[in-house]
């Protein structure tokens, strides 16, 4: 068992301007465009990112606790060039962190380790993929472990493979589930259904299939993947639900620079979706909407052409699905129920963002918002608001 390099706590400064939900907090700096990955359970919040300095690159955590106070932490597990970061809930208080690396032969990998409230490292580094993997997505079986879905093995042509981590940081054997397929995305519903979604490389379609045992189930086709001309980039590609309905995002940097969010629905009962398009609201109702969440109230609003960026869904199943998104020089939260948007929030003002923001939230409905915004000094700063009091 090894034991990461904890600081004194260190008092919690707020940044200006605040949120609607209050401070905002800076919790680091770093050369990274994407948010830190966030965990929060039991009065606790943990965020992660990478970091470096002259000593090396590491994977750098801060813990905030229910007092307003920061305990900063390098984790030991030598990385090479990790990126792709993502923490799930294991049995207890214990979480799995996922992430990306080289392995011995220069070629990545996907890695896991079992950490601890305190940050302590109860297994790992350990090697999750068998071949050279491009990407990944995880999430939890309900029960302490995990399934993955990661591509790779052969660049031209990926293959697809399913893999189990019990809840002890374990690695099953992976499963073979789709060839020539790549960005894979998957997602758990309250009924313990696995849904997977992946694009085809050589068709360009979107599949979609349940997970069960370990195997593809009805996988089938749901059509073209949104159009990317030359210079344009797929960033990422992301599965969500709500109660009744699965939902599909993507984001795209266009050729420009400029960047967009575009999606696509389907209730849990029908096959079929709805015609991808770009993700947007229209003009604010005066009515209030209730989100479900601690964060306050919503204003109305339907689909329309106030588009937004860099889209993040919230991971798990509940009667809305929050999105936190670019738009105009703030995040904001959309909120979809029943395949469509149907309220808004703006949370902050920012000077510019350069990825995707995190959201998450525990088990009291209170929501964490994380972002890296670029700064004078050519870093990025890990920053974070929230609706706990």
């Amino acid at each position: 068992m090894f034991l990461a390099f904890l600081t004194a706590c260190i008092p919690l400064q707020a940044a200006t301007p605040p949120s609607i939900w209050g401070e905002v907090i800076t919790l680091g700096q770093t050369e990274q465009a994407a948010a830190p990955v966030l965990w929060a359970a039991d009065q606790r919040l943990t965020a992660a990112w990478i970091g470096a300095d002259r000593a090396g690159v590491h994977q750098d955590a801060i813990i905030m606790r229910g007092n307003r106070s920061l305990e900063r932490a390098v984790l030991p597990l030598p990385p090479v060039r990790p990126f792709a970061q993502q923490f799930i809930l294991g049995t207890g208080n214990n979480t799995h962190l996922l992430w990306l690396d080289a392995d011995t032969e220069n070629e990545n990998r996907l890695f896991a380790a079992l950490i601890t409230p305190t940050m302590q490292i109860e297994r790992g580094p350990t090697l999750i993929s068998n071949a050279m993997t491009l990407r990944y997505a995880a999430v939890s079986d309900g029960s302490g472990g995990i399934w993955t879905v990661w591509s790779g093995r052969i660049v031209g042509e990926p293959l697809l493979y399913a893999q189990y981590i019990d809840n002890a940081g374990r690695p099953y054997q992976p499963v073979e589930i789709a060839s020539s397929a790549d960005w894979p995305s998957i997602v758990r519903a309250n009924d313990g259904t696995f849904h997977i979604f992946w694009l085809q490389t050589t068709e360009r379609e979107i599949y979609h299939a349940t997970l069960e045992n370990g195997r593809a189930v009805n996988s089938r086709s749901l059509g073209q993947n949104v159009t990317l001309m030359r210079g344009d980039r797929l960033i990422d590609f992301r599965a969500a639900l709500d109660s009744t309905y699965l939902y599909v995002f993507w984001n795209i940097t266009r050729m420009d620079g400029t960047s967009e969010a575009w999606y696509t629905s389907a209730n849990f009962n029908s096959n079929l979706w709805s015609r991808a398009g770009r993700l947007g609201f229209g003009i604010e109702s005066e009515v209030s909407f209730n989100t479900g969440f601690n964060g306050g109230a919503a204003k109305s609003t339907l689909p329309g052409t106030s588009w937004v960026s860099w889209a993040a869904p919230m991971a798990g199943q509940f009667d809305t699905l929050p999105v936190a998104a670019y738009r105009d020089g703030n995040l904001v939260i959309i909120y979809l129920r029943d395949g469509l948007v149907a309220a808004y929030q703006t949370i902050v003002a920012l000077s510019s963002i350069i990825g995707a923001p995190s959201l998450s939230t525990d088990r009291n409905r209170h929501l964490y918002l994380a972002w890296a915004e670029p700064n004078p000094a050519g870093y990025a700063d890990m920053k974070l608001t929230t609706t706990r009091p």
